[in-house]
């Protein structure tokens, strides 16, 4: 019994630990593609001339730098940086998601744009709109008729003030006509 229950323990760990390797493995598998990678976040990594940590320092990339994996050999990647920088950085170094500031970065930029975008369509929107859209039907009537009073009131005054100027022509012409006859 004390057999079987080593057995079944001595397996349990290798399972166990078959499982973390297996994850390790899938984990440093997915860095393997060739593609674009982004530099693990607050990190300044050291890409390296050769495949090796004891080899001089190329450059130091900050991290959340987009690269280009162009292979990669057990541990190490060959990446090329943006300004065509080739160097070799540790695979677990790699990731293929997005580093959060960036996209929060993108997140804002895009907000921004689209309150800015609301903000003058709003505006556009207000300055087309007519102000009687904004008028209950009670006022509308009231202003209506506000409106046609004096429409009416301003024919009135242009009535008055077309015959006053006729008015005035008439007796422009009389003084004309009397200072030319003599009238008294």
């Amino acid at each position: 019994m004390k057999q079987n229950f080593k057995f079944y323990l001595y397996r349990q760990i290798v399972l166990c630990l078959l499982s973390i390797i297996i994850f390790i493995s899938a984990s440093q598998a997915s860095a393997q593609e060739e593609g674009q990678y982004f530099i693990s976040p607050r990190l300044q990594l050291g890409m390296h001339t050769e495949a090796s940590l004891e080899s001089p320092i190329k450059k130091l990339i900050a991290s959340g730098m987009a690269v280009e994996v162009i292979k990669t050999e057990e541990e190490f990647s060959l990446i090329k940086t943006s300004d065509g920088t080739e160097g070799w950085i540790k695979v677990r170094f790699l990731t293929r998601d997005e580093p959060s500031r960036l996209t929060v970065d993108k997140l804002e930029k895009a907000l921004q744009e689209a309150l800015n975008n609301n903000a003058s369509q709003s505006a556009s929107e207000t300055s087309d709109t007519s102000y009687e859209a904004l008028l209950s039907d009670e006022e509308r009537a009231a202003y209506e008729e506000n409106i046609t009073t004096l429409q009416e009131e301003l024919k009135a005054w242009e009535q008055l003030d077309s015959q006053d100027k006729h008015a005035q022509k008439i007796q422009a012409e009389k003084t004309i006509s009397c200072s030319k006859n003599a009238c008294q």
